[in-house]
């Protein structure tokens, strides 16, 4: 969904990409400081509670929104780069949504949120890989996904583990939904 609205921030985001590009700043510098930034929710979560690991969550996103740009602005969109950054959103997701179960939100509702995120980006890879358009499909891509889960945070923060409970079941809820759309989008574009 969040996908849409790429079109309107894109000219503000490729000026920062060209300007720090321009200043030598290389995308894969960024994609790994976003990935440290996400590795330091956990202990933020545990020291300060859910609103200011919100701000973490916030501060991560932002980060890689960021490589992509620098790497188009200065040139630098590489396999390895590619690579790299769907890496450091898989490590940043299990931290969002495992540190989850770091306030009491149930561990079994954690890890199947989990895996059913993981599993969209599973299957836009193994869609893609068969040469299939798989951006735009579903409910709940990954940009959507992480405002979901900052939403979760401050629900949680603002008010009780329970609500952030039932936050993160209609999370879950939208993201196997997500999975079915991918998997029948696949189904249905891919002939043996």
């Amino acid at each position: 969904m969040l996908t849409r609205l790429r079109g309107s921030v894109k000219p503000f985001l490729d000026r920062l990409g060209r300007a720090l590009a321009a200043a030598g700043v290389r995308p894969n510098h960024i994609t790994a400081l976003s990935l440290v930034v996400a590795a330091a929710l956990p202990l933020v979560l545990i020291r300060f509670g859910a609103l200011p690991a919100s701000a973490v969550i916030l501060m991560s996103a932002a980060l890689d929104v960021l490589d992509g740009a620098v790497a188009r602005a200065g040139g630098m969109v590489s396999r390895v780069g590619a690579i790299f950054d769907s890496f450091a959103d898989r490590v940043s997701d299990a931290f969002f949504i495992g540190s989850l179960a770091l306030v009491g939100i149930n561990q079994l509702l954690v890890i199947a949120s989990l895996t059913s995120s993981f599993l969209i980006s599973y299957l836009r890879a193994r869609g893609e890989a068969a040469g299939l358009r798989m951006e735009g499909v579903g409910l709940m891509e990954r940009g959507d996904r992480v405002l979901a889960l900052l939403i979760i945070y401050l629900v949680t923060g603002l008010t009780s583990v329970r609500y952030g409970e039932y936050a993160l079941a209609v999370f879950f809820a939208l993201t196997s939904a997500t999975v079915i759309q991918r998997w029948v989008t696949i189904l249905s574009g891919v002939r043996e």
